[in-house]
């Protein structure tokens, strides 16, 4: 079935159509057997809504149920405050603390590249950041060094 058709047929049943629409829409409904059984559901079932009886509701009803709403959304707001609140309260406060000092320990270890913790190691760094081992006949002693005065 044409989709612009089948968006047609509660305008056709409302009269909303010109009269160009109504003559396409006849003929093409005469043709299509899926386009009347869809008009006949949506005309059953409009009916069906017109036979239904009628509700009474207070004057303020449509006032209250704008405030339950509110209620509803506020309290989602006040759930999602109050874990926040107990999250941060004096109880967690001290495990946060020292989560987030780990957590920055261990992000200025990553970033810093403190990999290598040996004091023993006789490796040294240069400015272009170029490992350079050295042995012991190149380390100078103290005793041994020239005072230039």
């Amino acid at each position: 079935m044409n989709c612009n058709y089948k968006d047609k047929i509660i305008s056709y049943i409302e009269n909303d159509l010109t009269k160009k629409e109504i003559a396409e829409f006849e003929s093409e409904l005469e043709k299509n057997s899926e386009l009347q059984l869809e008009l006949n559901e949506m005309k059953a079932t409009l009916n069906s809504f017109k036979n239904l009886p009628k509700i009474e509701t207070s004057s303020d009803f449509i006032v209250n149920l704008n405030n339950r709403i509110d209620e509803y959304e506020s309290s989602k707001i006040r759930i999602f405050n109050n874990v926040f609140r107990r999250i941060l309260s004096y109880n967690y406060l001290p495990q946060i603390s020292i989560g987030a000092v780990t957590l920055i320990f261990l992000l200025a270890i990553n970033y810093f590249g403190f990999t290598n913790f040996d004091t023993n190691s006789k490796t040294l760094l240069s400015n272009s950041s170029e490992v350079v081992n050295i042995d012991d006949s190149e380390v100078a002693d103290a005793d041994s060094l020239d005072v230039i005065e």
